[in-house]
């Protein structure tokens, strides 16, 4: 699985919207071409394949991205309750 970094998640919290549509319906009909690039960027700093023209290939991208998105969430609410527990 890939770790984004601050500028991904900022990236991925951008088009979160557009991610979320994609997995759930397996398709969306409005892709801007700003989502491909940030897609893209994203991609080529994981060295993970990314294919422009092929719907496969969008969602699987969203797919591994989003899992790495809920994973940094996950882990940001777990300290979150950490620390809560500790201060009281």
């Amino acid at each position: 699985m890939i770790t984004l970094t601050k500028d991904e998640l900022n990236l991925v919290q951008k088009h979160l919207k557009t991610i979320t549509i994609i997995l759930q319906n397996h398709a969306c009909s409005n892709i801007t071409p700003e989502f491909r690039e940030d897609l893209k960027k994203i991609s080529d700093n994981h060295k993970l394949n990314f294919c422009s023209t092929c719907n496969s290939g969008l969602w699987n991208i969203c797919a591994q991205v989003y899992a790495a998105y809920n994973k940094y969430i996950t882990k940001e609410n777990n300290n979150a309750k950490r620390s809560k527990t500790k201060h009281t």
